[in-house]
């Protein structure tokens, strides 16, 4: 039986080529995981917007998008809240001054319900630099990338929790943070905010820049555990939560997860099961 295997193996392997072979499982295993292509219309983020925008207190929502790039994700949420009725006070952080030039037109002048800050959200106050493939580009990180030929542009850094403290946000509805590499700094800046369950939701993207950062989806378990927040993975279908972490999960495939307060558990998230053991 498992001669006979082997030869079927590698008849096909003779006649499709490896490549293709792999191509065909990745296929397969990207979609049996849910892993899709990465846009907002389709991944399943306007969903976890719409849980923030259901879910808030009284009073206008506390927004904060951590990597606003040109506005696409911030666009998204306004235009959910005006469809909704909700008032939104959204605050939005991108660095690269080229982009935040272009943040700054897609979204309008600052006002007193839209904060535009032109720095970088990281684990400690400070400057640092930039790595950008060319001006605008959404994969522009403060982690550099071996053997790359990047362009650079020192920003200033602070955190979550000295941000909040000085704008006296007491509470956050939803983080939103897409920091090629950096999210990880992104909400250790914040690590007070969650310890006071003062974040609803906080959504962050994993993908292969953790590896230039040196970190693993496994240390956002860790986090969320220290802080008793529940973390799970954005799907079309809903969030596929965990309740540990497991090396399957440590893929570096492109996707967004978030950590969900606890108390949040009595409103209706639309959730999936993991497919894993």
């Amino acid at each position: 039986m498992r001669r006979a295997a082997e030869l079927a193996e590698r008849g096909l392997e003779a006649i499709a080529g490896r490549r293709n072979i792999v191509r065909a499982s990745r296929f397969v295993l990207d979609r049996a995981r849910l892993d899709g292509p990465n846009r907002i219309e389709t991944n399943g983020e306007l969903n976890v917007q719409q849980l923030a925008l259901r879910t808030r207190m009284p009073g206008p929502v506390n927004v904060i998008d951590v990597g606003a790039h040109f506005g696409e994700w911030s666009g998204e949420l306004l235009r959910q809240a005006e469809d909704s009725g909700v008032s939104v006070s959204l605050h939005v952080f991108e660095p690269s001054r080229y982009t935040f030039d272009r943040l700054t037109k897609a979204l309008g002048p600052p006002t007193e319900a839209l904060r535009m800050n032109p720095m970088a959200i990281s684990s400690r106050p400070g400057i640092a630099v930039l790595h950008k493939p060319h001006e605008g580009a959404g994969s522009s990180s403060l982690h550099e990338r071996p053997h790359s030929d990047e362009k650079v542009e020192e920003v200033s850094l602070t955190t979550l929790d000295i941000y909040c403290s000085s704008m006296s946000i007491k509470h956050v509805h939803l983080l939103k943070i897409d920091a090629e590499g950096h999210d990880l700094a992104a909400l250790e800046g914040g690590r007070r905010l969650f310890a006071e369950g003062r974040v609803d939701i906080a959504q962050f993207e994993y993908n292969v820049r953790w590896v230039d950062a040196r970190h693993y989806l496994r240390d956002a378990f860790e986090f969320a555990a220290a802080v008793d927040y529940r973390i799970g993975k954005v799907t079309p279908r809903g969030i596929e939560f965990y309740a540990a972490w497991h090396p399957e999960l440590e893929s570096f495939k492109e996707g967004n997860y978030v950590l969900i307060r606890r108390t949040l558990e009595n409103h209706h998230v639309e959730a999936v099961t993991w497919w894993g053991p």
